[in-house]
């Protein structure tokens, strides 16, 4: 898991460094980063049901949120917000398999999946607001 989400990150370093970059490989990062955080999510369901439910519900919420905008035209993309969701998520899943490899349970994969959660709020918010933004935007042209 650690090594996706570095390799995650180094890609989109080195498409940009050497203007490799495109919407095509943009909306394909996108998808990747949702289906791999959903896998990694499924296994978790035993830790935490409820907050690991939660925290597939609510990427899958993003994911239909882009799709819908994408739809419309409204070009979404992807926000500092959103980027550091990715990474929390990503990190907290990670503590949490070593937590459960080390078999040291505790408070700590709740606190996680809390702030996770949170901020994946935070996100789903951002995208939709940013979404009306862009349907009113539209309809004012």
């Amino acid at each position: 898991i650690g090594i996706f989400a570095l390799t995650d990150f180094f890609d989109g370093l080195t498409a940009r460094a050497f203007k490799a970059s495109s919407e095509y490989g943009k909306k394909l990062d996108t998808i990747s980063d949702k289906l791999f955080c959903i896998s990694i999510n499924l296994p978790l369901l035993s830790v935490n049901p409820i907050l690991i439910s939660t925290t597939i519900i609510l990427e899958i919420l993003i994911a239909l949120v882009n799709i819908k905008s994408e739809l419309k035209d409204n070009n979404p993309h992807s926000t500092i917000l959103g980027k550091t969701k990715t990474w929390i998520t990503f990190t907290s899943i990670i503590i949490i398999y070593i937590t459960k490899i080390l078999k040291i349970d505790g408070i700590l994969n709740s606190i996680l999946l809390l702030i996770t959660n949170s901020i994946q709020i935070a996100t789903l918010w951002q995208y939709i607001y940013i979404d009306k933004k862009e349907d009113l935007k539209i309809k004012s042209d």
